[in-house]
């Protein structure tokens, strides 16, 4: 239409997590996004949008331990609000070869504030099998709950360590009650050929750059007890580097059916002081190094499709590598409903998939098999 594509997208969703010796919570999220795409000309595509989320927190410490609970809560009411809105517009330089793609997005939140992200993109298409493309970016990750407003204390009952006069004390971990966001600036470049009408390949590099990454580590003051607790508050302390690059193969058989096969390789190295050795070893090996995947999107017939994956992911701190596969066979069973059947995980009863943390309850991922009903209207 002469106004454009409207899009409006609105949900609400709670959560209730109940974790032995930790804590229980309840999270109401109401969340509100526009968007607007409008044709500016032949060459410019304009896309702007807003966005609003709203989350309702009610927090209560677990059960004891002894004397001390694991964790205790210190504000157990609390709300959270994020505003934002983005423009983006797409410049056509050379009409179906050479395109530009600008934008920032500008957020607000209850920690840090305002946060302004832009975005730069722009593709090369040097012939009908060939294109090139770079991006440069800037992203923020804002603090959340644990880490600021001094909503939990944390304590490490299990791993008392030595303090002033040789007396023993709990690692007691604390937010800080103004910490700034993370910042990632992204680099990135690509390269796609189609050598075959069958067949096309994607590579990817890209180098990222951290700075302010909150991380835990040194002690801030201690209080003396029997034992008396070490105070460790959550800060901006630590900068990173990852740097790497992903291989994809698209392969159509016939039509309807694709077979994907991708490997990818990430490096990492964090810096900080002594005082956070081990969680700049924790982030270093918190992503695996290699992984292997391989996709087949099979359409049987005008109805039913079957989808397998399967996957080797390299071991990660105290995680050990795995290989896994992933299955779903899907039915319309009519032009607006679609029925299917998903197992996940199949070649394991489970495995773990992340380290353990001091913060976070570890479990072992299941084999899982559930049904899905969708209506599109």
């Amino acid at each position: 239409t002469g106004v454009g594509r409207i899009e409006t997208q609105s949900y609400y969703n709670q959560t209730r997590r109940s974790e032995a010796t930790r804590s229980t919570n309840s999270i109401d999220t109401f969340d509100f996004t526009l968007q607007h795409d409008l044709e500016l000309g032949d060459r410019n595509t304009l896309t702007w949008g807003l966005g609003y989320r709203y989350m309702m927190n009610e927090i209560e410490s677990g059960p004891t331990q002894d004397t001390d609970t694991a964790i205790e809560v210190r504000n157990d009411d609390f709300d959270l609000h994020l505003f934002s809105g983005f423009v983006q517009n797409e410049f056509q330089l050379v009409p179906d070869r050479v395109s530009v793609t600008g934008g920032v997005k500008l957020e607000h939140n209850d920690f840090t504030g305002f946060e302004v992200q832009p975005s730069i993109r722009a593709t090369f298409k040097a012939t009908e099998q060939q294109m090139f493309w770079a991006a440069v970016s800037r992203a923020v990750r804002t603090p959340s709950s644990v880490e600021g407003r001094n909503v939990f204390v944390f304590r490490a009952e299990d791993n008392p360590i030595p303090g002033p006069g040789g007396l023993t004390f709990i690692p007691t971990v604390t937010g800080d009650a103004d910490p700034g966001a993370e910042i990632l600036h992204a680099f990135e470049l690509g390269y796609r050929i189609q050598p075959g009408d069958t067949i096309s390949v994607d590579v990817a590099a890209f180098y990222n750059e951290y700075r302010d990454l909150i991380a835990f580590g040194r002690v801030d003051s201690v209080e003396f007890g029997a034992p008396g607790s070490a105070f460790m508050p959550m800060e901006n302390a630590l900068s990173a580097e990852t740097y790497g690059g992903e291989v994809a193969v698209n392969f159509f058989p016939v039509t309807g059916w694709r077979v994907t096969a991708s490997y990818s390789l990430l490096f990492a190295d964090v810096r900080g002081s002594d005082d956070y050795e081990i969680a700049r070893h924790s982030m270093e090996r918190s992503a695996p190094r290699h992984q292997v995947g391989l996709r087949s999107a099979h359409n049987l017939t005008d109805r039913a499709s079957i989808d397998a994956m399967a996957r080797y992911v390299d071991t990660i701190d105290s995680v050990p590598s795995y290989v896994t596969a992933d299955l779903r066979f899907g039915y319309k069973v009519t032009e607006h409903l679609e029925a299917s059947i998903v197992g996940q995980n199949l070649l394991d009863r489970q495995h773990l998939q992340t380290a353990s943390e001091f913060l976070a309850t570890t479990a072992e991922v299941p084999r899982r098999i559930y049904g899905k009903m969708v209506w599109r209207f």
